[in-house]
């Protein structure tokens, strides 16, 4: 079922109903958002050396995270990138272990991240994700697939030496790419969906095998003195309240590291992946999900003999790294539930506001296809695709370094609301989601800071697609005024004509 749409209301006009009344509060302050982004196919070089598409993804769309594959064909025997068992031994010397490298499979990444200097984005980060390492360092199943070439299957070595050579394979990769192309690699997880094993490039670790391989990487970071930070456990999925059985797998790798100083004190991110269980998921759902991963509260866990203490105390920061499964069309209703362009940016919502995630990264802008796919955001370099534009509400104007502010209340007549202070630009950025089908008139409260300032206002809905509306002043009373349309998301952008201050 395709939903209605009700037309904008002029912002500043009388309504006749009752406005929804929200309050920004700036003593009340959450994460630093450290950006948002999609990660890339590294096997296929177009649309992403496309100068138009590099534009459209670092400065129309506004993405300041780019992921990146590990993949193993960038140490081959021969240099032709295909993989064999035999053995590519990691020495002592970094710099030496780097000259075994093969650069040309990341060059897609390499360049698609030097792009970001182009539009002035000095705060852009790459991240990156191993898939699998090299199959000689593999066993329990591993194998080369005769169909694609990967490293399919098994598990790391558990043996000292083995860790030893992965921990340097992954220390040259990261100084080799900074070195190559001049950007350095931000955080890595040592494995994407470790607690899975698949038919492309792929390795599967136990906990306490991934609380040994952390302690190694982390070692040899120190040693070689490369600043990457280490992120994961990136298990495949929050999941939703009615499965959490990826959750909690997560869960168990977290505690695994808790229980070991040495490993806790290494990994700097905790990183998940945020995937539906199927097409017919409720965005509502994973509210539930990302206040467990928080608290420990709020779900049944498949083990009752198990406590889960939530994450919150343990001082580390949330990613989302991978993301997708929305439907490509604007507002998609399925038994009530939003699973479309609208359901992604209440997904978005739910994993800032409830899950308090500092980054948002899906899984692709593009996957060679001519339209957006269930994993892709762009239909080839058509910049009205609904899921980019419901993307676009939050990667263009929420940029690294705003922290999130309290807006509320909390979900007044269903409206979802987020609020975002850049302090070194004095901006304020609120993005509002009305999933509803009813227009809601608002009233939004804003500290004097703002008196007088006039909020850009961009606004999407089924037929009108993050278009500039006219700008909307902050009365003498501090407030906002105007209304959103039924199915819409609506980002407000204003700047404080004084110092604003610190938390």
């Amino acid at each position: 079922m395709v939903c209605g749409l009700i037309l904008l209301s002029a912002w500043g006009q009388a309504v006749p109903v009752r406005a929804v009344d929200l309050s920004v509060d700036l003593g009340k302050r959450y994460q630093t958002i450290d950006g948002f982004g999609t990660c890339l196919m590294f096997w296929q070089p177009e649309p992403f050396l496309n100068p138009d598409w590099q534009r459209i993804y670092w400065d129309d769309l506004g993405c300041s995270v780019l992921r990146m594959d590990m993949v193993p064909f960038v140490l081959t025997p021969n240099h032709d990138g295909k993989l064999s068992e035999t053995p590519i031994p990691m020495g002592a010397d970094v710099d030496a272990n780097i000259k075994k490298f093969d650069w040309k499979p990341v060059d897609v990444f390499g360049q698609v991240a030097q792009a970001a200097k182009i539009y002035g984005h000095d705060e852009s980060k790459v991240i990156a994700s191993v898939w699998s390492p090299p199959p000689w360092m593999k066993d329990r199943g591993a194998t080369i697939s005769k169909e694609n070439g990967n490293a399919i299957h098994g598990s790391l070595k558990q043996v000292p030496d083995n860790l030893q050579q992965f921990a340097r394979y992954l220390a040259a990769y990261l100084k080799g790419f900074q070195e190559h192309y001049g950007i350095p690699v931000y955080a890595v997880s040592i494995e994407n969906e470790l607690d899975t094993s698949d038919d492309y490039d792929s390795c599967s670790y136990e906990p306490d095998e991934y609380v040994a391989t952390l302690k190694a990487v982390h070692r040899e970071l120190q040693q070689d003195a490369i600043p990457t930070l280490l992120q994961g456990p990136e298990c495949c999925s929050i999941g939703n309240s009615l499965s959490i059985w990826n959750l909690w797998r997560q869960t168990t790798y977290i505690d695994a590291v808790r229980k070991d100083p040495e490993a806790m004190k290494a990994l700097d991110i905790y990183s998940i992946h945020a995937y539906p269980n199927d097409d017919t998921h409720s965005p509502a759902s994973y509210v539930p999900s990302w206040l467990f991963y928080l608290d420990g509260k709020g779900l049944n866990p498949p083990n009752p003999d198990k406590t889960w203490i939530g994450t919150r105390h343990d001082g580390k920061r949330y990613w989302v790294t991978e993301a997708g499964g929305e439907k490509n069309d604007w507002c998609v209703e399925k038994d009530g539930r939003q699973i479309g362009a609208l359901g992604l940016a209440i997904n978005i919502h739910n994993a800032l506001v409830y899950g308090q995630n500092s980054m948002y990264v899906y899984w692709q802008l593009s996957d060679g296809m001519s339209t957006a796919t269930g994993n892709s955001l762009l239909n080839f370099l058509d910049t009205h695709s609904p899921k980019y534009c419901a993307a676009k509400h939050f990667f263009r104007y929420i940029r690294p370094g705003a922290v999130r502010v309290d807006i509320g209340p909390n979900e007044p007549d269903g409206l979802r609301a987020s609020a975002f202070l850049q302090s070194k630009t004095h901006n304020l950025t609120i993005v509002l989601i009305n999933p509803s089908n009813k227009e809601l008139p608002l009233s939004i409260n804003l500290p004097n800071l703002w008196k007088g300032s006039a909020f850009d206002t961009y606004l999407s809905t089924e037929t009108a697609r993050f278009t500039n509306q006219p700008p909307n002043k902050v009365d003498s009373s501090g407030k906002l005024g105007g209304t959103i349309p039924a199915y819409s998301v609506m980002t407000l952008v204003g700047q404080c004509l004084s110092e604003v201050p610190h938390g």
